[in-house]
């Protein structure tokens, strides 16, 4: 991603969010704790005051990308910057086995809102981040593109043909978040939209470890 992002002339850092305890993987709340340690202390006064273990180390994100650690880019075509609206990279997936086959991508769903998504900070403040309550894999992706929908925010997308990813297969033992359908009824979304999120989020940052070329956050979530 390095060599990508530097050809697009993009000032960034690259991030891991590793979730540092054995319950069962809760990538919104991931993303949720992440942007409250990437957030300076007091750059958003309606938050509650944030950890200053992390918070004077980086300087006021404005974009973020939420970006699944299995997918790459395959087209240079794919432009990481940060518009009034959030952009859905993530078109098609192609599995890095089956492109030396010469197959054909894999088209998501139309209103698909995951793998490598880009946000601006403000769109995310208005929804209140993700839902935290989505454990196990599935849901909270659908669940983010329920909030902008409902805070009248609308998803740019790339064309199927541009936005591809080479993507490592997913392993058969996965656990699949089974609960997925109840928590995305539209009440209970609309209900959870202000009260568990970004703001409400419980977490501690196990870790911070700064590399050369990435930043690593462990969390418990």
């Amino acid at each position: 991603m390095h060599r990508f992002l530097q050809l697009q002339r993009r000032r960034y850092r690259i991030i891991f969010l590793e979730q540092d305890n054995e319950r069962l993987f809760n990538r919104a709340k991931l993303l949720n704790s992440a942007m409250r340690e990437l957030c300076l202390n007091g750059s958003v006064p309606q938050f509650p005051k944030f950890n200053p273990y992390s918070a004077l180390r980086f300087e006021s994100f404005e974009c973020f990308v939420f970006h699944d650690i299995d997918k790459l880019p395959k087209n240079k075509e794919i432009a990481y910057w940060c518009g009034p609206e959030p952009t859905q990279l993530v078109r098609a997936k192609l599995g890095v086995e089956r492109k030396t086959m010469g197959e054909q991508p894999d088209v998501y769903y139309s209103k698909f809102m995951g793998g490598v998504t880009i946000f601006n900070r403000w769109n995310l403040i208005l929804v209140n981040g993700a839902s935290n309550n989505f454990r196990g894999w599935g849901g909270e992706d659908d669940d983010l593109y329920a909030r902008l929908r409902l805070s009248g925010i609308s998803v740019n997308r790339l064309p199927d043909e541009v936005g591809v990813y080479l993507t490592q297969e997913h392993r058969d033992d996965m656990n699949i978040n089974s609960n997925k359908d109840y928590l995305l009824k539209r009440s209970l979304v609309i209900e959870r939209l202000l009260t568990d999120g970004f703001a409400q989020v419980n977490y501690n940052l196990v870790n911070f470890i700064e590399f050369p070329l990435y930043t690593v956050l462990k969390l418990d979530v």
